[in-house]
Protein backbone atom coordinates (compact mmCIF):
# COMPACT_ATOMS: atom_id res chain seq x y z
CA UNK A 1 0.00 0.00 0.00
CA UNK A 2 1.01 3.46 -0.46
CA UNK A 3 0.85 4.69 3.15
CA UNK A 4 1.76 3.45 6.24
CA UNK A 5 0.05 3.28 9.62
CA UNK A 6 1.10 6.58 11.30
CA UNK A 7 1.33 8.65 8.09
CA UNK A 8 -0.44 12.29 7.82
CA UNK A 9 -1.53 12.19 4.84
CA UNK A 10 -4.25 15.68 3.31
CA UNK A 11 -7.63 14.73 2.16
CA UNK A 12 -8.05 16.17 -1.59
CA UNK A 13 -10.02 19.60 -1.65
CA UNK A 14 -12.34 18.43 -4.13
CA UNK A 15 -13.51 15.50 -2.35
CA UNK A 16 -17.36 14.78 -3.37
CA UNK A 17 -20.40 13.09 -1.46
CA UNK A 18 -21.58 10.02 -2.71
CA UNK A 19 -18.45 9.54 -5.68
CA UNK A 20 -16.35 5.94 -5.99
CA UNK A 21 -12.81 6.23 -5.50
CA UNK A 22 -10.12 3.59 -6.39
CA UNK A 23 -7.23 2.49 -4.60
CA UNK A 24 -3.96 2.64 -6.99
CA UNK A 25 -2.66 -0.45 -5.40
CA UNK A 26 -5.33 -2.63 -3.94
CA UNK A 27 -7.76 -2.18 -6.31
CA UNK A 28 -10.50 -1.67 -4.09
CA UNK A 29 -13.53 1.05 -4.47
CA UNK A 30 -15.08 3.09 -1.72
CA UNK A 31 -17.29 6.12 -1.80
CA UNK A 32 -17.76 8.96 0.52
CA UNK A 33 -19.47 10.48 3.13
CA UNK A 34 -20.65 14.09 4.03
CA UNK A 35 -18.84 13.14 7.21
CA UNK A 36 -15.33 11.82 4.76
CA UNK A 37 -16.35 15.39 2.33
CA UNK A 38 -16.35 17.50 5.80
CA UNK A 39 -11.99 16.90 5.98
CA UNK A 40 -11.74 17.84 2.63
CA UNK A 41 -8.10 19.81 2.50
CA UNK A 42 -7.51 18.85 5.62
CA UNK A 43 -4.07 16.72 6.84
CA UNK A 44 -5.48 13.39 8.73
CA UNK A 45 -3.13 10.74 10.60
CA UNK A 46 -3.64 6.87 8.67
CA UNK A 47 -4.95 4.63 11.52
CA UNK A 48 -4.37 1.21 10.26
CA UNK A 49 -3.89 0.02 6.71
CA UNK A 50 -5.14 -3.23 5.03
CA UNK A 51 -6.66 -2.89 1.62
CA UNK A 52 -8.19 0.34 2.29
CA UNK A 53 -7.42 2.74 5.09
CA UNK A 54 -9.18 4.18 8.40
CA UNK A 55 -8.01 7.39 9.48
CA UNK A 56 -7.84 8.50 13.18
CA UNK A 57 -10.16 11.82 12.79
CA UNK A 58 -13.30 9.11 11.46
CA UNK A 59 -14.53 5.89 11.27
CA UNK A 60 -14.98 5.28 7.23
CA UNK A 61 -13.03 3.17 4.75
CA UNK A 62 -10.49 5.46 2.76
CA UNK A 63 -8.72 4.68 -1.17
CA UNK A 64 -5.22 6.58 -1.52
CA UNK A 65 -7.36 8.20 -4.56
CA UNK A 66 -8.98 10.14 -1.62
CA UNK A 67 -5.69 11.58 -0.36
CA UNK A 68 -3.40 14.26 -2.36
CA UNK A 69 -0.20 12.48 -3.96
CA UNK A 70 2.90 13.03 -2.42
CA UNK A 71 1.73 14.95 1.02
CA UNK A 72 2.99 12.49 3.26
CA UNK A 73 4.11 14.30 6.40
CA UNK A 74 6.08 11.21 8.73
CA UNK A 75 6.03 11.15 11.94
CA UNK A 76 8.81 13.79 13.40
CA UNK A 77 12.15 11.82 15.56
CA UNK A 78 13.19 14.19 18.38
CA UNK A 79 16.20 14.86 18.61
CA UNK A 80 17.71 14.79 21.76
CA UNK A 81 20.33 17.22 23.11
CA UNK A 82 22.68 16.83 25.79
CA UNK A 83 22.44 19.47 28.46
CA UNK A 84 25.58 21.23 28.58
CA UNK A 85 24.87 24.24 31.24
CA UNK A 86 23.31 23.79 35.06
CA UNK A 87 22.03 27.73 34.84
CA UNK A 88 19.81 26.57 31.17
CA UNK A 89 16.23 26.49 32.31
CA UNK A 90 13.75 23.59 31.67
CA UNK A 91 10.99 24.47 29.22
CA UNK A 92 7.56 23.80 31.15
CA UNK A 93 5.24 20.79 29.01
CA UNK A 94 2.29 22.36 27.57
CA UNK A 95 -0.90 20.54 29.07
CA UNK A 96 -3.41 20.27 26.96
CA UNK A 97 -7.07 19.33 27.89
CA UNK A 98 -10.80 18.71 26.62
CA UNK A 99 -11.97 21.47 25.83
CA UNK A 100 -9.33 23.82 25.66
CA UNK A 101 -9.60 26.34 23.00
CA UNK A 102 -6.26 26.96 20.99
CA UNK A 103 -4.70 28.58 18.35
CA UNK A 104 -3.21 26.88 15.37
CA UNK A 105 0.56 28.26 15.32
CA UNK A 106 2.00 25.53 12.85
CA UNK A 107 5.26 26.50 11.21
CA UNK A 108 4.01 25.15 7.99
CA UNK A 109 2.81 27.29 5.07
CA UNK A 110 -0.84 28.10 4.67
CA UNK A 111 -0.88 26.11 1.48
CA UNK A 112 0.38 22.96 3.14
CA UNK A 113 -1.39 23.88 6.78
CA UNK A 114 -4.83 25.40 6.00
CA UNK A 115 -5.71 25.78 9.49
CA UNK A 116 -2.84 28.00 9.97
CA UNK A 117 -4.18 30.86 12.04
CA UNK A 118 -7.11 29.55 12.83
CA UNK A 119 -9.14 29.22 16.73
CA UNK A 120 -10.50 25.74 17.56
CA UNK A 121 -11.59 23.79 20.46
CA UNK A 122 -9.75 20.55 21.60
CA UNK A 123 -12.44 17.42 20.82
CA UNK A 124 -10.29 14.98 21.80
CA UNK A 125 -7.00 13.52 22.63
CA UNK A 126 -4.78 10.21 22.21
CA UNK A 127 -3.34 8.10 24.63
CA UNK A 128 -0.11 8.74 22.28
CA UNK A 129 -0.37 12.42 22.64
CA UNK A 130 -2.19 13.16 19.52
CA UNK A 131 -4.54 15.78 20.20
CA UNK A 132 -8.07 16.29 17.84
CA UNK A 133 -9.32 19.97 16.81
CA UNK A 134 -12.58 21.00 15.56
CA UNK A 135 -12.06 24.58 14.09
CA UNK A 136 -14.74 27.67 14.57
CA UNK A 137 -15.43 27.02 10.76
CA UNK A 138 -16.54 23.80 11.34
CA UNK A 139 -13.09 22.11 10.03
CA UNK A 140 -10.85 19.30 11.57
CA UNK A 141 -7.28 18.76 12.16
CA UNK A 142 -4.83 16.94 14.69
CA UNK A 143 -1.31 17.18 15.50
CA UNK A 144 1.15 14.38 16.96
CA UNK A 145 3.70 17.03 18.60
CA UNK A 146 0.78 19.70 19.93
CA UNK A 147 3.06 21.35 21.63
CA UNK A 148 4.34 22.85 18.18
CA UNK A 149 1.50 23.45 16.42
CA UNK A 150 -0.99 24.76 19.20
CA UNK A 151 -1.34 27.39 22.03
CA UNK A 152 -3.86 27.62 24.32
CA UNK A 153 -5.84 31.33 24.16
CA UNK A 154 -8.79 32.67 26.88
CA UNK A 155 -12.24 31.67 25.90
CA UNK A 156 -13.71 34.09 23.50
CA UNK A 157 -16.91 36.16 24.03
CA UNK A 158 -20.16 34.08 23.67
CA UNK A 159 -22.92 36.42 22.27
CA UNK A 160 -24.52 34.27 19.59
CA UNK A 161 -25.67 30.28 20.17
CA UNK A 162 -26.92 28.64 17.22
CA UNK A 163 -28.49 25.15 17.73
CA UNK A 164 -29.66 22.30 15.16
CA UNK A 165 -30.79 19.18 15.00
CA UNK A 166 -27.94 16.71 14.14
CA UNK A 167 -25.91 14.09 16.12
CA UNK A 168 -22.93 15.60 16.76
CA UNK A 169 -22.63 18.91 18.46
CA UNK A 170 -26.36 20.64 18.31
CA UNK A 171 -25.15 23.32 20.18
CA UNK A 172 -22.40 25.81 19.57
CA UNK A 173 -21.42 29.42 20.34
CA UNK A 174 -20.09 32.31 18.20
CA UNK A 175 -19.12 35.36 19.14
CA UNK A 176 -20.02 37.54 15.95
CA UNK A 177 -23.13 36.68 13.42
CA UNK A 178 -20.58 36.89 10.50
CA UNK A 179 -19.39 33.43 12.14
CA UNK A 180 -22.93 32.22 12.92
CA UNK A 181 -23.79 32.89 8.96
CA UNK A 182 -20.07 31.07 7.98
CA UNK A 183 -21.09 28.27 10.10
CA UNK A 184 -24.34 28.05 8.51
CA UNK A 185 -23.06 27.54 4.75
CA UNK A 186 -20.56 25.09 5.82
CA UNK A 187 -22.94 23.20 7.21
CA UNK A 188 -25.62 23.54 4.23
CA UNK A 189 -22.94 22.64 1.66
CA UNK A 190 -21.35 19.71 3.49
CA UNK A 191 -23.93 18.41 6.04
CA UNK A 192 -26.49 16.13 3.96
CA UNK A 193 -27.97 14.53 7.41
CA UNK A 194 -28.64 18.24 8.17
CA UNK A 195 -32.29 19.32 9.19
CA UNK A 196 -32.36 23.04 7.71
CA UNK A 197 -35.67 23.79 9.31
CA UNK A 198 -34.48 22.62 12.87
CA UNK A 199 -31.90 25.56 13.12
CA UNK A 200 -32.54 28.23 15.64
CA UNK A 201 -30.18 31.34 16.38
CA UNK A 202 -30.36 32.77 19.78
CA UNK A 203 -28.55 36.06 20.66
CA UNK A 204 -27.57 36.75 24.29
CA UNK A 205 -29.14 39.70 25.74
CA UNK A 206 -27.74 38.72 29.43
CA UNK A 207 -25.18 36.50 30.98
CA UNK A 208 -26.00 34.93 34.72
CA UNK A 209 -23.96 33.25 37.10
CA UNK A 210 -25.38 30.50 38.98
CA UNK A 211 -23.96 29.11 42.23
CA UNK A 212 -25.84 26.00 43.67
CA UNK A 213 -25.63 25.25 47.44
CA UNK A 214 -29.43 24.84 49.24
CA UNK A 215 -31.39 27.40 46.60
CA UNK A 216 -30.09 28.25 43.80
CA UNK A 217 -29.25 31.98 43.05
CA UNK A 218 -29.16 33.89 40.05
CA UNK A 219 -27.31 37.13 38.97
CA UNK A 220 -25.92 39.63 36.36
CA UNK A 221 -22.81 39.35 35.19
CA UNK A 222 -20.99 42.42 34.98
Amino acid sequence: MKFKEGDRVRVIRNLKVGKIYKDSVSGKTDSTTSEMVALAGQIVTIASVTDKYRIKEEGWNWTDSMFQKGVVIRERKKKIVKKTSTTSKKKKAVKFKIGNRVQNICVLPAEEQPNKGKFGIIKGIDSDGTVYVTYEDGMRGSSLTPEEDYKIVGAKAVNFILKYDLDEDPIEEFETIEEVEKRIDFLVEHVSSLKKDSMVIYEVAKKYKVNVKTLITKKVVK
